[in-house]
């Protein structure tokens, strides 16, 4: 393995080891997009606005650890286009956050973690479809 490069797990083609994968990306992009709904509305918003409020490095902080979808893409080899649409994701995201005050409303309604996790399962989807079931 090459100094700075991501591991392959061995196990990157195998279903369990997918779906895990999906989990965890799932749950993160929740966690930071969509765990909360803004009371009598429709409105859904995670953690990622919350810890944007510290200007700069709370969008920073966001920022890093969107990272890990991206990771993930990368470690399934799903090659540069995707990786490339995440992380452009994560600048925009990034971008608008650190605008101070009102670049909370924008950054609550891009989110950019739900979009790479649903970039992260479409290409899991069309790279290994043959060894899985619906997931």
């Amino acid at each position: 393995m090459r100094s700075g490069s991501f591991p392959v797990s061995k196990r990157a083609g195998d279903a369990a080891a997918i779906r895990s994968t999906l989990k965890r990306a799932d749950a993160l992009a929740s966690l930071l997009d969509t765990r909360f709904r803004l009371p009598g509305t429709s409105v859904r918003f995670g953690l990622d606005p919350i810890i944007s409020i510290i200007p700069v490095a709370g969008d920073t902080i966001s920022a890093v650890i969107s990272t890990y979808i991206v990771r993930e893409a990368i470690r399934h080899r799903l090659g540069g286009r995707i990786v490339l649409l995440m992380i452009i994701n994560i600048i925009i995201n990034w971008l608008v956050g650190v605008i101070p005050v009102v670049g909370v409303i924008p950054d609550t309604l891009f989110k950019s973690n739900s979009r790479n996790a649903r970039l992260l399962r479409e290409g899991l989807h069309r790279k290994f479809d043959s060894q899985l079931d619906e997931f």
